[in-house]
């Protein structure tokens, strides 16, 4: 056969499927007689059937990619790389199959050909999710999906959109999962019986951990029809049966099932995923039987194979499993260890759902104190509210009333000013009251929100209400020296730097048993995030200077107003430590995003000036004042309305009509712009509007239609 009929021969026959005659027809000629580069394409069919059945020896990829990379074929250089990155990920080696499919990828694009940069967008998520950031695999997905689109290959589209499915489940994304599915269910039929069965496994899993068993077991029966003879899906199968089995409680089932998958599995690959999530689920099977011993034994198999493979989510299920193991034993030291190495895993690759079972677990174990089991319940709680996963939250519902609150003093209005919180808004009630059940546990908190939204005054809050003896010891990472900012946080000893003239107790061992309020995180430099890393670890600290290792039990708090997802995309802030510092994550939102905490803010501001709401007419003058000051954009939050009070008392004193008459004639807006925003602010209710402008309401509806009134006339 001529070289160019050999190279169309097996490209026609990869379309198709058929790998193996694939394989068989570039097997049958001697490629040495064939020019170089109808050799290194024939290497690239060689090793893309290779790869699709599983075989990953004898590919002579290294060989092809050197002849590509010296021509002007971008798509074939890309070709080879995507197939090394493929290569790569079967091997485990996720972080450099990452880099070459990048490669890959530019190269598509360079070439402008779109198919394969989609196809490369495609496995490039699959290295995400490996490595545990599920946000790019989803954003990848979503990039390949619309090139498909773009290009009109519909049916590739589909496919990709069952990718998305899948990774939506992974996240713990369930009602994600289901819409996507949704959106594609019509267009299923026109897929390959291997994509059908892998959506319609996806979907039935997703539909079991929302608490739907029937319905899961009717999707399950569905995919069984479309498996057909492939040994991987048909393990997979019988995988996804015991799952679904075990949600239900119906464990000889489960069991049954899972032997079937393991079998095949095995003879599959005795160290493959399938066969480390069986192992797995067998280990969360005995658990829930109670043999402990057999959990143990199959946990430590699959993590034997799942660290090999690097599976990051069932290497943290199996920590999972060996806490449920000692807990039993009554190791409880050793029990919080790998309750607390299963939390940090599944949070660092984004696995929501198992996090959430898991803090659920942990929750209602008796080995926490009891303000750490209400913090663990209350987030495993708002995850599952979040997903509308009925059963889990009666589950967590009960839980938490069998678990007495923390008792702590309640700070909201206490004698020190510091910690004074004033809430009227929902969603500021609501932040308080999340705050009021995490202050007592032992996780870092991360308060992010813009400048002057009362960051430091929350962590002050939350340190007083933990009930923590040590000192609530403020650090603004901002404005720390360069030079000497490890000594003021760390300490040093006498002589170990010019001016060290005596011993210096560092900020960190000043917050031992306290609070170490870290603000300004965000500006912290890469050497600093180095050390501080490490003690936040190890929770020792050693002075500059010094060789001896001081330990500190502190409790960090960290706050910024940067966006912390930005400053990790570019590399300005290591997600390690993060992932350290936001345990509990809460956002405080901007002043006009809670505008009725505004009248409430005002009284209590004017009231530490020496100001109070007489019974003698202002009450009205009052109103109008809050009406109006509710009405303005604060873009300094807080703080700026805390300094324009106290302009308006320097000018007034108590005089509230003038303050209001001030608010109208503040500079940077136009008469017409201070009408339509005070319209907005009632949601142009004139009658409203009228009253806080102090005019008629034919006045506000004349100057409305006008569109030139003057401050003077209103």
């Amino acid at each position: 056969m001529k070289p160019d009929a050999l190279l169309v021969k097996t490209e026609e026959l990869l379309r198709q499927g058929k790998y193996r005659d694939t394989l068989d027809v570039i097997r049958g000629h001697d490629l040495s007689t064939v020019t170089p580069d109808v050799a290194a394409q024939l290497h690239l069919d060689h090793a893309e059937a290779s790869l699709h059945i599983g075989t990953y020896q004898g590919l002579e990829l290294e060989t092809a990619i050197e002849y590509f990379r010296c021509t002007a074929d971008h798509t074939a250089f890309g070709r080879a790389k995507y197939l090394k990155g493929w290569l790569l990920q079967s091997t485990a080696s996720h972080s450099e199959a990452m880099e070459t499919l990048i490669e890959a990828y530019t190269s598509f694009r360079r070439a402008c050909n779109k198919e394969w940069e989609a196809q490369a967008l495609n496995r490039l998520s699959l290295s995400c999710v490996m490595l545990g950031d599920m946000n790019q695999a989803v954003k990848n997905l979503a990039a390949a999906i619309a090139i498909y689109h773009n290009v009109e290959s519909e049916l590739k589209a589909v496919a990709s959109t069952i990718n998305l499915v899948a990774v939506h489940l992974m996240a713990g994304r369930l009602r994600a999962a289901l819409a996507q599915f949704h959106c594609i269910e019509s267009a299923l039929c026109e897929q390959s019986p291997t994509n059908i069965a892998s959506c319609l496994l996806c979907m039935a899993c997703a539909t079991a951990l929302i608490g739907e068993s029937a319905r899961a077991r009717q999707q399950l029966r569905t995919a069984l029809s479309y498996v057909g003879h492939s040994q991987r899906q048909t393990s997979l199968y019988y995988e996804y049966e015991g799952w679904i089995a075990l949600l239900a409680e119906d464990y000889p089932t489960a069991e049954q099932a899972l032997t079937e998958g393991l079998h095949i599995a095995l003879k599959i690959a005795p160290e493959s995923d399938l066969v480390s999530q069986i192992k797995r689920l067998f280990g969360d099977l005995y658990i829930a039987t109670g043999k402990f011993s057999r959990a143990r034994k199959f946990a430590r198999e699959a993590l034997k194979v799942a660290e090999k493979l690097n599976e990051r989510a069932e290497i943290a299920a199996c920590y999972r499993v060996f806490a449920q193991v000692d807990q039993n034993s009554g190791k409880n030291k050793s029990a919080l260890e790998w309750y607390g190495k299963a939390i940090d895993l599944f949070n660092l690759i984004g696995s929501r759902y198992e996090l959430a079972v898991t803090r659920y677990l942990a929750g209602v174990s008796d080995i926490y104190t009891t303000s750490e089991r209400t913090a663990l319940l209350f987030l495993a709680r708002e995850y599952f509210a979040s997903e509308e996963i009925a059963h889990y939250i009666e589950k967590v519902d009960r839980a938490l009333k069998d678990t007495a609150p923390a008792v702590v003093k309640r700070c909201r209005q206490s004698r020190d000013r510091e910690t004074d919180v004033i809430v009227a808004s929902e969603v500021m009630q609501k932040i308080l009251e999340r705050i009021d059940h995490l202050a007592g546990s032992e996780m870092a908190i991360l308060l992010t929100g813009a400048t002057g939204t009362g960051k430091d005054v929350f962590a002050r809050y939350i340190h007083r209400l933990s009930g923590r003896s040590g000192e609530f010891v403020p650090v603004n990472m901002g404005a720390l020296s360069t030079g000497i900012a490890e000594a003021e946080l760390f300490g040093h000893r006498k002589g170990a730097f010019t001016g060290a003239h005596d011993n210096h107790t560092g900020l960190v061992e000043r917050a031992d048993k306290g609070t170490l309020f870290l603000n300004e995180i965000g500006e912290i430099s890469p050497a600093l995030q180095v050390t501080l890393l490490d003690v936040l670890e190890n929770r020792e600290v050693r002075r500059v200077g010094g060789s001896k290792h001081r330990p500190v039990a502190f409790r960090p708090i960290a706050a910024t107003n940067q966006d912390m997802k930005k400053l990790l995309e570019d590399g300005r802030f290591r997600p390690d430590l993060y992932h350290r510092l936001s345990e509990i994550e809460i956002h405080l939102p901007p002043l006009s995003d809670r505008r009725d905490d505004i009248p409430p803010l005002v009284t209590y501001f004017l009231g530490l000036l020496g100001s109070t709401v007489k019974t003698n007419g202002t009450q009205g003058d009052f109103r109008r004042l809050c009406g109006l000051l509710s009405a303005v954009d604060w873009p300094g939050n807080i703080r700026e309305l805390k300094s324009r009070i106290g302009e308006l008392h320097n000018a007034h004193k108590d005089d509230y009509a003038a303050m209001a008459d001030e608010v109208l004639r503040w500079p940077d807006e136009s008469d017409v712009d201070i009408l339509d925003r005070v319209l907005t602010f009632t949601d142009g209710n004139r009658r409203r509007a009228a009253v806080l402008l102090g005019v008629s309401e034919g006045t506000v509806r004349y100057r409305k239609s006008r569109g030139n009134s003057r401050t003077g006339d209103l």
